[in-house]
């Protein structure tokens, strides 16, 4: 395999990753019981609405959010880093 193909691989499994987040989002969205149209779907309501529900799915959403950007600078750097000094 060439550097490059490594590289998408990498870049497939990290926006894949964030998919299956955004899926558990949505499943999580959904069983609160508001059935709405998919385009609808992250307006969680009233945003002074306290539900825990709702603090949950934001919760996870931040964390998803720098887990993954902090995942995907050390696999850049570590990758770039090694793939530089080997050639």
């Amino acid at each position: 395999m060439t550097a490059l193909e490594i590289w998408l691989l990498i870049c497939m499994f990290i926006v894949s990753l964030t998919l299956v987040e955004f899926a558990g989002l949505l499943i999580l969205h959904h069983r609160r019981g508001k059935r709405t149209k998919i385009f609808n779907t992250l307006r969680l309501g009233d945003p002074n609405e306290k539900s825990n529900v709702r603090f949950v799915i934001e919760s996870i959403d931040w964390w998803a959010f720098w887990t993954f950007l902090a995942v995907f600078g050390l696999v850049v750097s570590i990758y770039w880093g090694v793939y530089l000094s080997t050639s």
